[in-house]
């Protein structure tokens, strides 16, 4: 879990108070949303809610547990993997969640397949072709897809 967790982290960033993301939702800790009603009611009305480091923590501790046991239901082929493929499979189920996750047919078949070079392209790639357009995951954030595409290739950032 701690590689997973420093990837995350890296990629995440920490923010102790609550803000919204990329895609306008509310957002906490590392990358951690806010799925609670009267708290995000709270916040539109101009309340704070501030994390300590050690609450952000254990979010990200129990996020990765969730977005692994996710990895695992989408990925059945994820036990055999490596630990870099794990942590990159492990990341995009924290990052996307499962409902987005789920519908990545491309990489699921990839993976199934044991083509680690076309679960690769996946990330950085519409239909997972290098010559195709780049992926919106891609296209929103070029830096971790580029880290997670080497992951799956087995090959540390």
């Amino acid at each position: 879990m701690s590689d997973t967790a420093a990837f995350l982290r890296r990629h995440e960033g920490l923010r102790l108070h609550p803000y919204r993301d990329s895609l306008g939702l509310w957002t906490w800790g590392y990358g951690s949303r806010i799925t609670d009603r009267l708290l995000i009611e709270a916040l539109e009305n101009g309340c704070d809610f501030p994390l300590t480091l050690p609450q952000a923590e254990a979010l990200l501790r129990a996020g990765i547990c969730i977005a692994t046991q996710d990895a695992k239901t989408l990925f059945p082929r994820f036990l055999s993997l490596s630990p870099l493929q794990q942590i990159a499979l492990t990341s995009l189920a924290y990052h996307c969640g499962y409902g987005e996750l789920s519908q990545w047919d491309g990489l699921a078949e990839a993976i199934a397949q044991g083509d680690a070079r076309r679960a690769a392209d996946e990330v950085l790639f519409v239909d997972g072709k290098s010559c195709a357009q780049v992926s919106r995951y891609a296209a929103m954030f070029p830096a971790r897809a580029h880290e997670t595409s080497a992951l799956l290739l087995d090959h540390p950032a």
